[in-house]
C-alpha cells in the first residue's frame, strides 16, 4: 500500500512550480517500478474540501490549487496504471465526506483515518476477487 502524504503534499500544491510538477511524474514512476515486484495499491490524494471552493482554506485561488491537485492526481493515475497497480480512488470517495472526517483542515481525525483504511480494503477485496483469490 502507497499514499504520498497527501496531507504535506495540498499544503503545498498552490506553491510547487511547473518544474516541480515536471519533475514528480519521474520520482512517482521511480518509487513504483523499485516496488513494482509487490501487489501495489497506490493511492490517490483526497480534497478535504470536499469539492467545495468556500471551504478554502489556502492562502490561494481554489482554481490554482485544484489544476495542480487534478495534475497530481492524473500522474498517480497514469504512473500506477504504468506499472500494473491498482489505484485506489480516496479522491472520489473523501468528495463525499463530512469535516467530521478530518482535525484541523488535512489531517484526518480517527473517523477520517477509517475511512482511509476502508478505500485501500475495498480496493484489496475487490481485486482479489476479480483475480479469484
Amino acid at each position: 500500500m502507497v499514499s504520498i502524504g497527501g496531507n504535506d503534499l495540498l499544503q503545498a500544491l498552490p506553491s510547487l512550480s511547473g518544474a516541480e510538477l515536471e519533475a514528480f511524474p519521474r520520482l512517482v514512476r521511480g518509487a513504483l517500478e523499485r516496488l513494482a515486484h509487490a501487489r501495489l495499491f497506490v493511492a490517490n490524494v483526497y480534497d478535504p474540501s470536499f469539492g467545495d471552493d468556500s471551504n478554502n482554506f489556502l492562502d490561494v485561488d481554489p482554481a490554482t490549487a485544484r489544476r495542480a491537485h487534478g495534475r497530481v492526481n492524473e500522474i498517480l493515475a497514469l504512473e500506477t496504471k504504468r506499472v500494473g497497480a491498482c489505484l485506489v480512488d480516496l479522491h472520489a470517495h473523501f468528495l463525499s465526506g463530512e469535516p467530521s472526517w478530518f482535525t484541523r483542515q488535512v489531517e484526518p481525525s480517527l473517523t477520517g483515518a477509517s475511512e482511509v483504511r476502508r478505500v485501500f480494503l475495498d480496493a484489496i477485496v475487490r481485486t482479489n476477487a476479480a483475480a479469484d483469490l
